[in-house]
């Protein structure tokens, strides 16, 4: 599959953000990768927006979980939760990823590193990378590849996580990959460098380039 195919793809479902958007978007994973929250007050405070601008902008995207008081507590690939096997290492934290692919792109949001734990679905085998805001630094075992779906975009509209993020891991090589591909129509065999690629093109178009 090549990665300008995935991009369109990426570019239909995932909106382009303004100038509010982008702050408070970036806001937000700085404050999920800290401490695993933030209200809506905090947003308020760092982007100079209004609590009501703020709120409005958490309303309109589909990517955001919040909790019982309004706080938010995942959004577009991050969360505190351990809601999948992908665990991120955020400055000393424990994070989760939605699936393998957000790890490839959240450490260029943050500006930070990122370690990555995962699991390969298909053989059990232990997956770890760092990731910095531009490469892949480190991978073990080093044939990692990723899996990647192009599903329905109106279920991926309606909920991302069970259509699209959960077909996305990580596996130690393409012969177990294109094993597990097999029985799991829509999926394709990716490589670290297509996903990352990938991964900047959803960048930029979301963010801008100067991200």
């Amino acid at each position: 599959m090549q990665t300008d195919e995935l991009g369109k793809f990426v570019r239909e479902l995932m909106p382009k953000l303004s100038a509010d958007e982008r702050a408070v978007a970036l806001e937000v994973y700085k404050g999920l990768a800290a401490s695993g929250t933030i209200a809506v007050a905090a947003l308020s405070e760092r982007t100079g927006l209004d609590p009501s601008r703020v709120e409005a902008i958490l309303a309109s995207q589909t990517g955001v979980f919040r909790d019982a008081r309004g706080d938010v507590v995942g959004f577009w690939g991050l969360t505190a939760q351990p809601v999948s096997k992908h665990v991120l290492r955020i400055n000393g934290q424990s994070r989760y990823a939605w699936c393998a692919w957000d790890c490839l792109f959240i450490s260029a949001l943050l500006g930070v590193s990122v370690e990555v734990s995962s699991v390969c679905p298909q053989t059990d085998d232990p997956i770890e990378l760092i990731v910095s805001p531009r490469s892949v630094e480190q991978v073990r075992p080093a044939s990692t590849v990723l899996s990647m779906l192009l599903p329905d975009l109106h279920d991926c509209r309606e909920d991302i996580v069970s259509s699209f993020c959960h077909f996305v891991h990580f596996f130690r090589d393409d012969r177990a990959a294109r094993k597990w591909a097999a029985t799991h129509p829509g999926t394709h065999v990716i490589t670290l460098d297509q996903g990352l690629e990938l991964g900047r093109m959803k960048n930029e178009w979301q963010f801008g380039a100067g991200l």
